[in-house]
């Protein structure tokens, strides 16, 4: 009787009805590739165009291309002072869709002509390789890589509260 236990013991854990407790052992449930796997991950971002429809007051309104929506809010991780209707940006949704846009780039076209720089600092930086150049009709100001800072124009004024001093290697007037 002691072996027909052990067989029945024995069939009992092969076909799983046995607890897995009772082997001393966790129950391995084999996934086949059928079998979903749920994860508490958010979906992935899904990245679309869009199109900047207005900017005022740090509130900017975007149209996604693509889908026939009145045009929504979008936050965004870059300064929203260079954004400017009409811009065509990259957006991706938070969570999914319905969830909240977020703005993550602009897209430049390299033929498009020259924008105005907004700058809301304290202090602005122009760098060049080779040359700035700053004009306005026939005003110039050349500041060259080897040291030659040029100013040029119909009428030149220095003004300046305390002392104006000119200082050079040597100093030419006219």
């Amino acid at each position: 009787m002691a072996r027909s236990s052990r067989t029945a013991s024995k069939a009992r854990a092969a076909n799983g009805s046995e607890s897995a407790a009772a082997r001393g052992m966790a129950r391995v449930i084999p996934l086949s590739p059928a079998t979903p796997v749920r994860t508490s991950a958010p979906a992935p971002a899904l990245l679309n165009l869009a199109r900047v429809v207005t900017n005022e007051k740090g509130k900017i309104m975007v149209e996604v291309r693509g889908f026939e929506q009145e045009p929504q809010l979008a936050h965004t991780i870059v300064p929203h002072s260079n954004l400017e209707p009409d811009d065509q940006v990259v957006v991706a949704r938070l969570g999914g869709p319905g969830s909240e846009l977020v703005i993550l780039g602009r897209l430049i076209n390299p033929e498009a002509p020259a924008r105005d720089v907004r700058i809301n600092g304290r202090r602005v930086s122009f760098e060049a390789d080779a040359e700035i150049i700053l004009k306005c009709a026939s005003a110039t100001i050349r500041i060259a890589r080897d040291g030659l800072v040029a100013v040029r124009g119909d009428r030149v004024t220095t003004q300046a509260r305390g002392a104006n001093r000119i200082r050079g290697g040597s100093v030419e007037i006219n």
